[in-house]
């Protein structure tokens, strides 16, 4: 097992960002929930599941088991005490899943190419892979550095890598506009100089006041413009 780095950056957007954490659970379990009709059997994957805040959420509304993939030892000893079905590596659940899902991770695997391979391998045929990553290369900042990234994609990227793993993309589209603003400045001013961007109080702050607004801005049309982060669903071919 290995330490993931960013801990204390992803404990404090767990922690200070409710209204956010609640969107991405929503979007998971809206796309599932579409496909199963709340059928009590689903078998779902967190994949990356760190501290467990989206697992938790996305296995209260589903009311079906979540289990999860996690490489860091100390967070998996964590969702292990928290009643979860942990493993370090895909190879160890003997199990295949009707639907994985993957919040801010992909974008931390070097090799992330073969990890969406080995993830469609784990799914049964006309599975679904649900994915949430950083959107725009040209906002990698010492923010993404820090936090362990080693990419923010494009949507031509990310659309190219699962066409290889031979997944079919059914939706794709940008969330968080203003986040996309939010992330520019970052990058022009620096995260170690922007004092308390990143802190406590900021991220409470945009979580309250600044994401409704940018919710809003996507739903009439910006997510298909820009965004902070993509969101995509992609489905195994059935045969």
């Amino acid at each position: 097992m290995m330490e993931y780095s960013g801990t204390n950056e992803l404990e404090n957007l767990e922690k200070f960002t409710p209204r956010y954490n609640r969107d991405v659970i929503r979007r998971f379990t809206k796309a599932i929930l579409k496909e199963t009709f709340e059928d009590p059997k689903v078998r779902t994957l967190d994949f990356g599941a760190g501290l467990g805040t989206i697992t938790r959420g996305v296995q209260e509304e589903l009311g079906a088991r979540v289990f999860c993939l996690e490489v860091d030892s100390t967070l998996c000893d964590k969702l292990v005490a928290d009643g979860f079905e942990v493993h370090d590596e895909l190879s160890k659940f003997e199990q295949t899943f009707q639907f994985i899902y993957t919040s801010n991770v992909l974008e931390h695997i070097e090799d992330d190419a073969l990890a969406i391979l080995n993830l469609y391998g784990k799914l049964e045929p006309n599975g679904q892979l649900l994915i949430y990553v950083p959107a725009f290369p040209f906002l990698y900042s010492e923010m993404d550095e820090k936090v362990g990234h080693f990419r923010r994609y494009t949507r031509s990227e990310l659309v190219q890598k699962l066409s290889d793993a031979r997944f079919d993309i059914e939706t794709i589209y940008y969330v968080d506009s203003i986040g996309y603003v939010a992330s520019i400045f970052m990058k022009l001013v620096g995260f170690q100089r922007t004092g308390n961007i990143g802190g406590e109080s900021s991220l409470l702050f945009y979580d309250k006041y600044i994401w409704p607004l940018s919710k809003l801005l996507d739903s009439i049309g910006f997510k298909y413009l820009f965004g902070k982060n993509i969101f995509v669903v992609a489905r195994k071919e059935s045969h």
